[in-house]
């Protein structure tokens, strides 16, 4: 089971990156670049904690500790996004794959924003996804949302989308973390989030 990272103090800093297991061919003879797309493309989360007292650090650093095994589970910050009541969504319907993902379940009408994220939790892991494109549910609840990336699990109908909080899940890239105590006894703390799949 991942580790909950604390809320508090919020990041002072977040890169998020896009890990892409596709590929460009270049032909050597001057032939066109061809675009090879391979399902798993995920994301690596980057943050970087503002200095902290001691009292504060040893709850980050003692989660840390523990998420270098058992990986961790850290709230994703979407900057002047609020996603409202978006109701209790769930996929609809299993054998879904791809770049679409029909869900039910939704406040009528909710619009899901370019670029909202959002978690598809599947056989307990949160999995991190982005809608493309806007979409606004039906009066009845139910939407296609176009996501990128594309989905890496095939959901089973009925599993539930955190669209309110999403969280990134994952594990600490180098199998670690860093932290330095300044000459203020301040402690500054970096990590790294991959998504394991």
């Amino acid at each position: 089971m991942a580790v909950e990272l604390p809320n508090r103090p919020a990041s002072r800093r977040m890169g998020v990156r896009m890990i892409d297991y596709g590929g460009t061919l270049t032909p050597g003879l001057g032939g066109p670049t061809q675009r090879i797309n391979r399902n798993g493309n995920r994301f690596a989360i980057s943050v970087q904690l503002p200095p902290m007292i001691a009292d504060d650090a040893r709850a980050w650093l003692a989660a840390l500790n523990a998420g270098v095994e058992e990986g961790v589970i850290w709230r994703f910050r979407q900057v002047d996004l609020y996603p409202g009541s978006p109701g209790n969504a769930v996929v609809n319907g299993g054998g879904q794959a791809g770049k679409t993902l029909a869900v039910r379940g939704c406040n009528p009408n909710y619009p899901f924003r370019r670029g909202q994220f959002f978690n598809l939790l599947q056989g307990g892991r949160h999995y991190l996804h982005q809608v493309f494109t806007p979409t606004n549910a039906s009066s009845s609840g139910i939407a296609l949302l176009p996501v990128r990336p594309g989905l890496r699990v095939e959901p089973t109908d009925g599993s539930a989308l955190v669209i309110g909080q999403p969280v990134v899940e994952g594990l600490l890239e180098g199998n670690g973390f860093s932290y330095e105590v300044d000459d203020q006894d301040m402690t500054n703390i970096g990590f790294t989030i991959v998504e394991r799949r």
